[in-house]
C-alpha cells in the first residue's frame, strides 16, 4: 500500500482561507520513496500572524504557483493512494475544498496519526498527555526544526506513523471507510409520502410524530431533483427577502448556524433558517430570486 503524508500551511483556520504550502512525504513498503514541497500563491497578502506562525510571508510566494494551476495534477498523484495526516479533519477540509472548486471528485478515506497516537500509547501503558504533533515528536524523539512548515511538519508525521504501524493494524484506522446504512422501514416510508409531495404537517399527523421529526427527513432527502417537487411549499416556507439577505450575508461570514440564528430570530423561526441554510448549501440559486419574491 502507498501513503502520502501530507501536511498544509493555510492562510488560516476558517473555510474561506486557503493553502499556502503543499508538503507531502510519499511511503510505499515501508519505505519513503519521495518527499517534496511547494509554495502556493493564496493570491491575497498573507497576515503578520500567520507569517510569525510560518515563517511564509506574502513575497515568498507571490512567484509562486496558484492552487488551481497545481490541483488537478496533485488529485492524480493523490489517486490509488492513501492520505495520511496529523490532525487530518483540518488537512482534509482544505484538500476537499480545492476539490471541489476544481470540479474534481473529494477524498473521503485517510488515517489521522493524532488518534492513531491517542491509541497507540493507550496499547502501550504509557499516559503521556497531549496528541499534538510536537507531542509525537518529542515522544518519538524526532527532530524537526521548522515546525509549522509542510514538509517537515510532513515528515515528522511520516516518521510517527511508520513507528506506530509496527504496533496498531492502520487499516482500522482509516477515516471514511464506513459501510452505508440501510434504511429502516420507517425511514422508507418517509420518503415515500415525500416522494408524493405531501405537506409536511401531512406527514407528521399521518406518522403520528411531530413536524420537526419530519423536517429532519425532508433535509437529508432533498436535493436538485427533489427540490422540484417541494418548490412551491419552500417558498410558503422562506422568510421574507430581508430575512434571506441577513441569512446569506451572516453564512458568508463564517456559516456558523448559531449565529446566523442570532442574526434572524426576530424575523425567522429557526426551522426557517435551518431549511434555507440547506438549500443555500445546494446552491439552488433560483430559489433566491428576490424579484420574484419582492
Amino acid at each position: 500500500m502507498d501513503f502520502v503524508v501530507l501536511d498544509f500551511e493555510t492562510t488560516g483556520l476558517r473555510n474561506e482561507d486557503t493553502i499556502i504550502e503543499i508538503g507531502y512525504v510519499w511511503i510505499r513498503d515501508g519505505k519513503i520513496k519521495d518527499e517534496r514541497s511547494t509554495l502556493v500563491n493564496p493570491g491575497k497578502p498573507i497576515s503578520r500572524r500567520i507569517t510569525k506562525i510560518t515563517g511564509i510571508s506574502t513575497e515568498m510566494v507571490k512567484d509562486a504557483p496558484y492552487l488551481s494551476d497545481i490541483i488537478e495534477g496533485f488529485s492524480r498523484f493523490l489517486r490509488g493512494k492513501l492520505i495520511v495526516a496529523h490532525n487530518a479533519s483540518f488537512d482534509m477540509r482544505f484538500l476537499n475544498n480545492a476539490l471541489k472548486d476544481a470540479g474534481l471528485d473529494p477524498i473521503n478515506e485517510y488515517i489521522c496519526t493524532m488518534r492513531m497516537f491517542r491509541a497507540y500509547k493507550k496499547e502501550m501503558g504509557i499516559s503521556t498527555p497531549g496528541a499534538k504533533l510536537s507531542d509525537l515528536t518529542a515522544f518519538f524523539t524526532l527532530h524537526n526544526d521548522r515546525a509549522h512548515r509542510a514538509l517537515e511538519d510532513a515528515q515528522v508525521t511520516a516518521k510517527a506513523f511508520m513507528n506506530m504501524a509496527q504496533v496498531l493494524d492502520w487499516k482500522k484506522w482509516i477515516s471514511g471507510k464506513t459501510k452505508p446504512r440501510q434504511k429502516t422501514d420507517r425511514v422508507k416510508q418517509y420518503e415515500t409520502c415525500l416522494e408524493k409531495g405531501m405537506d409536511i404537517q401531512d406527514i407528521a399527523q399521518a406518522m403520528n410524530v411531530k413536524e420537526a421529526t419530519v423536517m429532519k427527513y425532508f433535509y437529508d432527502w432533498i436535493n436538485g431533483e427533489n427540490y422540484k417537487i417541494y418548490e412551491a411549499y419552500i417558498r410558503r416556507q422562506l422568510p421574507e427577502t430581508k430575512t434571506i439577505m441577513l441569512i446569506l450575508d451572516a453564512a458568508r461570514q463564517d456559516g456558523r448556524t448559531k449565529k446566523v440564528y442570532d442574526l434572524v430570530r426576530d424575523h425567522a423561526t429557526f426551522n426557517q433558517v435551518h431549511l434555507v441554510m440547506k438549500i443555500k448549501q445546494l446552491k439552488l440559486q433560483s430559489l433566491f430570486d428576490l424579484e420574484d419574491q419582492a
